[in-house]
């Protein structure tokens, strides 16, 4: 059996769970803050809803720089409606399913780095010193999809 169609039951499951989440975020609250440092609820919504497009570029990159040398700092949205939110967040996992059940064995397989950290994964690297001082254990994409997937897990 492939490695994207075990994935994408599990997949669906998360998307369905996270999607009840966002479906619960109030309208008219994105600028409510649980705590002065915290970041706030519309932003974490947003965040919450960009995250299913990482499995676009993990799948379609071997390399993604999130803060490539000279380019302006990235700008972090904060959709200020559900309806938006939800709009970003069905956008991105369709998109984010569409990558997985397109992706053959092979490109699970391969290593793929996140910059500026240099994190890379892959089934025969070594763990390599991150330039943050952290090491990633050397680890196939489709196990990276799925400790993510996890991260989400909600019990609304």
């Amino acid at each position: 059996m492939p490695l994207a169609e075990l994935l994408l039951p599990e997949f669906d499951e998360e998307m369905t769970a996270t999607r009840r989440v966002l479906e619960r975020v109030p309208d008219g609250k994105a600028s409510w803050k649980p705590h002065p440092k915290s970041m706030t609820l519309g932003r974490l919504a947003t965040l919450v809803a960009e995250l299913p497009g990482w499995v676009v570029n993990t799948i379609t990159r071997d390399e993604l720089d999130i803060m490539p040398p000279g380019a302006p700092p990235p700008k972090f949205e904060a959709l200020d409606s559900t309806a938006r939110i939800l709009e970003l967040f069905d956008r991105n996992a369709a998109a984010a399913r569409g990558a997985l059940a397109k992706a053959p064995d092979a490109e699970f397989k391969k290593p793929c780095t996140v910059a500026p950290c240099s994190i890379t994964w892959c089934i025969t690297a070594a763990s390599s010193p991150c330039t943050c001082g952290s090491t990633a254990p050397p680890s196939p994409r489709s196990t990276v999809l799925r400790r993510t997937s996890r991260t989400f897990r909600t019990t609304a």
